[in-house]
């Protein structure tokens, strides 16, 4: 039954400690979750972390590779735990009647997910270049709403253009940017960078942050 899809969030055997300034020991356990149904039966960490106040222990039944799962007691690590298991949830009666593995592989991207963990340098939803990527793509296949044909090619390269000159930038600082950090202090180092390094045209790097606007309207 779908009801019975789902053990609880369980607390992991492996169990870490760390100091707070060097005076204080806690003790923390890496909470694991675990599914299953009928012949599934995997689990992955959850990169949620309890204390031994958090939860209490307690037997599921036999023939699972888990004795053991734990109920979570304290309020606040409940709410993001459950938040985690109604994600599976959601994802796995989606996957698994299109016959897609539900396997280890498939709940770490899930909690990756959760976490707001890109799956690479490469992820769409996290980085700029990648996004930039499909939103081209997508350019390619749109009509203009105007004259009722395909987007000029002209378009598509001036979108070219700005992506590379979003590549510059990355190189220039050395590190990939988030699609969080596109905010108004981007597009400040942006025109500083392109105006004193690459020594572009106000025109050009207007051209390049107008379409940068566009791609993320809530710059």
């Amino acid at each position: 039954m779908i009801s019975n899809i789902f053990n609880v969030i369980g607390a992991s055997k492996k169990t870490v400690y760390y100091g707070i300034h060097g005076l204080i020991k806690y003790k923390t356990t890496s909470c694991t979750v675990v599914l299953y149904h009928n012949k599934i039966d995997i689990n992955a960490k959850t990169n949620i972390f309890v204390f031994d106040t958090d939860f209490k222990y307690k037997k599921i039944a036999k023939g699972k590779k888990s004795s053991r799962s734990a109920d979570i007691t304290t309020d606040s690590v409940k709410a993001k735990t459950e938040k985690l298991k109604k994600l599976v949830y959601e994802k796995f009666i989606e996957d698994f009647p299109k016959g897609h593995d539900i396997t280890p592989i498939w709940l770490h991207k899930i909690i990756n997910e959760f976490h707001e963990r890109p799956d690479g340098e490469n992820d769409p939803k996290f980085f700029v270049i990648p996004l930039f990527d499909q939103y081209i793509a997508d350019a390619k296949t749109k009509i203009n709403t105007v004259t009722g044909e395909p987007l000029a090619e002209k378009t598509i390269t001036r979108f070219e253009y700005t992506k590379k000159h979003i590549q510059q930038v990355e190189e220039y600082f050395g590190k990939k940017i988030r699609i969080s950090d596109v905010d108004l202090d981007f597009c400040n180092e942006f025109i500083r960078y392109h105006k004193e390094v690459s020594k572009y045209s106000n025109t050009t790097i207007n051209k390049s942050i107008k379409q940068i606007k566009q791609v993320f309207p809530l710059v």
